[in-house]
C-alpha cells in the first residue's frame, strides 16, 4: 500500500497520505518511521488524508498500544480525512485518544485543513 509522510518543519505540521488497503503493520511502521525521524515534533499538527482507503485492517489493541506511548503533546491536533463509510471507524480512534477534542474526523479536507489552521498565523497555515 503506498503511503507518504511529508514534515513540514517551517509550519510545524506532518501531512500522511495513504491508499488501498491499510493494514497493522503499515501502521505500526508509519508511526515507528514518524516518530523515530529527527523532524518529528510532538506539539506537531498533523493532516492524514486516507480517503484513498480501501480497506482499515487495524485492531483497536494497536490503536490503543499507540495511544498509551503518547507520542504527542496533547495540544497537538490530528485531523483524519476519510470518505464517506469510513467514519465510525475512524471516530472509534478519536475516541481511543481520548482527546477528542484535539482529533477531529472529516469528510473534506478543506474542512480538515481550516479546523488545522485556527488559531495558527497565516505563515504557518498548512495548505
Amino acid at each position: 500500500m503506498p503511503r507518504t509522510f511529508i514534515f513540514d518543519s517551517a509550519r510545524n505540521a506532518i501531512m500522511v497520505s495513504a491508499h488501498g488497503v491499510y493494514t497493522e503493520e503499515e501502521f505500526r511502521n508509519g508511526i515507528m518511521m514518524t516518530t523515530n525521524d529527527r523532524r518529528f515534533r510532538a506539539d506537531a499538527r498533523v493532516l492524514i488524508d486516507f480517503t484513498g482507503v480501501t480497506e482499515l485492517k487495524i485492531s483497536a489493541d494497536a490503536v490503543s498500544e499507540f495511544v498509551k506511548k503518547q507520542v504527542f503533546l496533547p495540544q497537538a491536533r490530528r485531523a483524519f480525512v476519510v470518505k464517506s463509510g469510513f467514519e465510525a471507524s475512524f471516530v472509534e480512534v478519536g475516541k481511543l485518544f481520548g482527546t477528542v477534542e484535539q482529533v477531529q474526523v472529516f469528510r473534506d479536507r478543506g474542512a480538515a485543513v481550516s479546523w488545522l489552521n485556527e488559531r495558527v498565523p497565516p505563515e504557518k497555515a498548512v495548505v
